[in-house]
């Protein structure tokens, strides 16, 4: 019985025996039919055009959260400034607890917030003073964080945060 490879490679040899003394200028074309029909045979090649393409393939990694807290508050009269970060948990309500836990153990108590969550990409947080105060800018990269901190006119602390 015939297979594919046999039929192609002697279509080929029969146009080359067809152009008689004139050199067969296919050789590579003759390799990369050749390779193309073994990876067919071995099933790496493309599916055929009567099948399906097979699913995507799924990602086995699991989900996972980053979140930061901040928290602003005044004592005698000035501003203050605490903040957290949670970083790669396996859950939102997860890394939300741990960066409110985290501000809180940064002096931020009752005051804690979640500034932002996220489960693809980057977050970050910064605290800044200035002689008018204090503040916190939250953002999606490190290098954001810092310009739009300084854009404010804050002297900024470095930023904490991380990608999951």
């Amino acid at each position: 019985m015939l297979n594919l490879r046999t039929i192609a490679l002697s279509a080929l040899a029969i146009g080359g025996m067809a152009l008689g003394a004139l050199q067969f200028a296919a050789p590579a074309e003759a390799q990369s039919l050749e390779d193309a029909l073994r990876r067919a045979e071995r099933g790496n090649g493309a599916p055929p055009p009567s099948s399906s393409a097979p699913p995507p393939p799924s990602t086995n990694s699991p989900l996972k959260w980053g979140a930061v807290a901040a928290a602003l508050w005044k004592r005698r009269g000035a501003v203050q400034v605490a903040v957290g970060s949670a970083v790669r948990y396996n859950s939102k309500e997860e890394a939300v607890s741990a960066a409110i836990r985290q501000c809180r153990n940064a002096g931020g108590g009752r005051h804690c917030k979640v500034a932002t969550t996220w489960s693809r990409g980057c977050g970050y947080i910064t605290t800044g003073r200035n002689r008018r105060g204090a503040g916190w800018v939250a953002r999606p990269s490190y290098a954001e964080t810092m310009r739009d901190c300084r854009n404010k006119g804050y002297r900024c602390k470095k930023a904490i945060g991380g990608c999951v």
